[in-house]
């Protein structure tokens, strides 16, 4: 091996050891970004069916603070919609917003008949 040639397979492993944990890194990097949205989603989704179910006991007819029972840092209210009721079945509409702890409001909109009963 000519004398300007020692040292070459040293700095090749070295340069590809470096190439190989940049990759590695980076790799690495993406893993954990996508572990943390994958959470976030998990927990968006939940808050998602919490609200689902929230709205389905509003519709059966409970009250806001009972529809938020056993859900802690849950809260919903009824807020009329400013529109005149149906003239033939004397429908009208109303919103539930409904909050989760963190501050996330659902609105959902009611349609009560012209009875009191929600559909």
């Amino acid at each position: 091996m000519p004398k300007h040639e020692h040292g070459y397979a040293l700095t090749e492993a070295l340069v590809a050891a470096a190439i190989a944990g940049a990759v590695l890194a980076a790799g690495m990097t993406a893993f954990a970004g996508s572990a943390g949205a994958m959470r976030q989603a998990e927990a968006a989704y939940e808050y998602g069916l919490t609200a689902r179910n929230i709205e389905a006991r509003l519709l059966s007819g409970l009250s806001p603070a009972l529809a938020v029972e056993g859900y802690a840092g849950w809260s919903a209210r009824l807020v009329p919609v400013n529109a005149p009721a149906d003239p033939v079945t004397g429908a009208v509409l109303s919103r539930a917003d409904i909050t989760s702890p963190d501050g996330v409001v659902f609105s959902v909109v009611l349609v009560e008949d012209g009875v009191g009963r929600r559909l």
